[in-house]
């Protein structure tokens, strides 16, 4: 029977046991056999005894799924440097560790709970599924007040500070009157116990579930229509989250149905301001075709930016 996280039995500070064994140092995505064998390991345990963790927010449950740390990814990010009076194309390649297990969503957080939380849903789609739809239509800025909003309630730290917030219209945000955010200086505030966007090396790790994988449950083309949301299925929309297969460790969705903001920039360790003021989107979504669909597929946009091709879904270090 799985643990029921609410608001008056989630302890401040919870830390959960570990339940990974000891993944080997310096495990990358291209994995030996040493690693192999200890991930494979960390799956039976997991598989076997922490499933998911359940929380419940005012009736509203959502599933978490614990990830090791341990492990490695490469990004690399295009970008255009003045270059005496002409732009240059680079490419910056960096290289992230995920330091630390970590909880993350099953699925893409859905209308039922963003509008649970944050009392407004601009996804403009009227179905009767709309509860269990991915929520979309919402800036970056959207996403990490829901993550605040959601600690707050079951009186874990924030993991953000957002100052000077702007909401759209021009208004002040209200019960009455919820505003989507528009604009605002963040702060991400390290080491917290809260709920937060994922780093996209984060989310590459779940997305890949200890495989070499290029979809999200899958190397083959010929059967992602069984695991993801593309525009050779999705019939021009988003549909319902996790009505299609997960991947190995539980998650549903990471390849296509929606785009995910992640926490961080496109680039961490280089100084160019146009990336620097961005923030990378990870999976693709329901308008793609295969190659946007796969683990390695990245996006940036501004802060600002939402269309209803992009939603998330939420992380909380262990």
């Amino acid at each position: 029977m799985r643990n029921v996280f609410t608001k008056s039995n989630i302890m401040n500070g919870d830390r959960m046991s570990e339940i990974f064994v000891n993944i080997p140092v310096g495990c990358t995505l291209d994995y030996n056999y040493e690693c192999t064998k200890a991930l494979s390991q960390a799956r039976i345990n997991y598989k076997q005894n922490y499933l998911s963790r359940l929380f419940k927010y005012e009736g509203v449950k959502f599933n978490m799924i614990p990830c090791p740390s341990g492990g490695i990814v490469e990004t690399t990010t295009t970008a255009w440097v003045d270059k005496k009076n002409s732009y240059e194309e680079i490419k910056i390649t960096e290289v992230h560790t995920v330091n630390r297990p970590f909880l993350l969503g099953e699925n893409e957080v859905t209308q039922e709970l963003f509008e649970a939380v944050m009392g407004f849903n601009y996804s403009n789609i009227q179905e009767t599924v709309i509860k269990k739809t991915p929520i979309v239509n919402v800036t970056w800025y959207d996403c990490v007040e829901f993550c605040n909003r959601l600690s707050d309630y079951f009186g874990l730290d924030r993991c953000y500070e957002l100052r000077n917030k702007q909401f759209s219209g021009g208004g002040t945000y209200s019960k009455k009157h919820p505003l989507s955010i528009k604009k605002a200086n963040p702060i991400i505030l390290d080491r917290k116990n809260g709920f937060r966007l994922p780093r996209e090396w984060e989310w590459q790790i779940a997305a890949m579930a200890g495989t070499n994988n290029k979809y999200s449950g899958t190397n083959d083309n010929s059967s992602l229509g069984r695991f993801a949301w593309g525009s050779y299925n999705a019939v021009g929309n988003f549909k319902p989250v996790s009505h299609k297969l997960p991947n190995e460790w539980g998650f549903y969705d990471m390849s296509g149905n929606v785009e995910e903001w992640c926490e961080n920039t496109p680039i961490l360790n280089t100084d160019i301001n146009d990336l620097m003021s961005k923030r990378v989107t990870r999976g693709g979504g329901w308008h793609q075709n295969q190659s946007g669909l796969t683990v390695f597929s990245r996006a940036n946009y501004d802060l600002d930016y939402c269309n209803r091709d992009t939603g998330f879904r939420i992380a909380k270090t262990i």
